[in-house]
């Protein structure tokens, strides 16, 4: 691109002083000055000279033309037509060809540029024109799945606008899309079902006036275990490593995906992110503004309490289930047999870094208590 510059810049300066010194080189030569000079008498000039014009009258002395107040405006015309005019038309000419090609230089120009910054994707008000858009990953596809509900919670929905209502369908409707989900154990039924309970008991529990954010929060609070978990070669549930396997988490990333997230205001967006991503943790949530803490708290509280609520009707139903089929007591010792074959014991090969849980002495085996929960 430099290059292509200083070369242009080169060619011109030796454009000029070639031209430059052509014309010095002809007008030092008398015989070219001379042809040089006939040029404008044998177009223009002569008329000034003229005597044999009508209207134009010469001096006999001096065979030059006599201007009076009779003849004036008829030599003025004289003059006008064979020099003025022509001069004038030149000039317009030569104007209206330099601007009709500089328009059009910067016609082709703008065109060029306007397709060079052209946006070839977009995503949210975001345009890229050169090279590829970096996208989230995690872009769910969803089609939107209403929820038929009682009267009396209809009536409490009645406060949300409908970009609320529209974040609420395509949540369902991504669950919907994944009956197959992981739903966690003690959990009855599956994800969607377990959602629609704690949605419905947040809505119905809610305190007056309902927060617009509630449904929304309680809708996707657990949206995220859909990609968590997945199930290995012999069908058991497996949970991903690192930030991969919090559901929280994960939940966050997937509702900021959803198309009609975009549609709520940038404060409803960044308390919705923080109510589902530190929704088992919220004592480490973060506070976008301060002048929402009061309301960030209060959501928090109302949604939890109801996925409280839910689980803990459905884990008493688990129970029951289990207690008709073989006793409890053989439910929890084979859960910890099962569970404690997956937990760290202390060993000298073990790194620092990673806690154990016990360690082994004689044939007895000591737990830390705090970390076995």
């Amino acid at each position: 691109m430099l290059a292509d510059s200083l070369f242009s810049s080169w060619l011109r300066v030796t454009v000029l002083w070639w031209v430059s010194v052509f014309i010095w080189w002809g007008v030092s030569n008398d015989a070219v000055l001379s042809a040089f000079n006939a040029i404008p008498e044998a177009f223009f000039f002569d008329v000034i000279g003229k005597c044999d014009l009508d209207g134009v009258v010469c001096a006999e002395d001096t065979g030059q033309p006599v201007i009076s107040a009779a003849n004036a405006l008829v030599y003025t015309g004289y003059v006008f037509t064979f020099w003025s005019f022509p001069v004038l038309l030149a000039t317009l000419l030569s104007g209206a060809m330099g601007g009709g090609l500089a328009y059009v230089t910067r016609y082709r120009m703008n065109k060029e540029e306007e397709a060079r910054l052209k946006a070839d994707e977009s995503w949210r008000g975001v345009n890229i024109s050169l090279g590829s858009l970096a996208k989230p990953v995690w872009i769910p596809e969803v089609s939107p799945v209403k929820i038929t509900l009682e009267k009396s919670l209809q009536e409490k929905m009645q406060s949300l606008e409908p970009r609320h209502h529209k974040v609420i369908a395509e949540v369902f409707g991504y669950l919907h899309a994944h009956p197959d989900a992981f739903v966690g154990d003690g959990h009855k039924g599956t994800l969607l079902e377990h959602t629609i309970g704690v949605f419905q008991e947040a809505i119905e529990e809610a305190s007056e006036p309902m927060d617009p954010l509630l449904p929304i929060a309680a809708a996707a609070h657990d949206m995220g275990k859909v990609v968590t978990h997945y199930k290995d070669d012999n069908g058991e549930w497996v949970k991903r490593r690192g930030n991969a396997g919090f559901h929280d988490y994960q939940g966050g990333l997937l509702l900021s995906s959803l198309p009609s997230f975009a549609e709520l205001s940038y404060e409803e967006q960044a308390i919705l992110v923080v109510l589902v991503k530190y929704a088992h943790k919220p004592y480490l949530a973060p506070c976008p503004s301060e002048n929402l803490r009061e309301r960030i708290d209060h959501l928090f509280d109302e949604f939890r309490k109801a996925d409280k609520s839910v689980t803990a009707a459905e884990k008493q139903e688990v129970v029951e289930d289990y207690e008709k089929s073989e006793t409890l007591d053989d439910v929890v010792t084979n859960a910890f047999l099962e569970a404690i074959t997956t937990f760290k014991f202390q060993d000298p090969n073990l790194a620092r870094s990673r806690p154990a849980i016990g360690w082994r002495q004689g044939d007895d085996l000591i737990l830390i208590e705090i970390q076995f929960r």
